[in-house]
């Protein structure tokens, strides 16, 4: 098994996704509680510790009440990954 490498893209959607729940004033322990994960699991995704699945993006947003693609607006320089 390769070990988890970070990359500047998960420092970008970890980074997005910690934004948006402090911003709409809430604790992982809110989002764990309206979603399907655990606030362990929410950390690791903060940390970028832990690769995304696009099912876990989906339960991070309904645990927010917010749309998908407001985690998801962010700009990658793929010249520069």
């Amino acid at each position: 098994m390769q070990p988890f490498l970070q990359t500047p893209i998960h420092y970008k959607k970890s980074g997005k996704q910690q934004s948006a729940r402090k911003g709409l004033g809430l604790s992982q322990d809110d989002v764990a509680a309206n979603s399907n994960l655990t606030k362990s699991n929410l950390s690791e995704i903060e940390r970028g510790n832990r690769n995304l699945a696009f099912t876990t993006l989906l339960e991070i947003a309904r645990g927010m009440g917010v749309d998908p693609k407001k985690l998801l607006d962010f700009k990658i320089d793929l010249d520069k990954e």
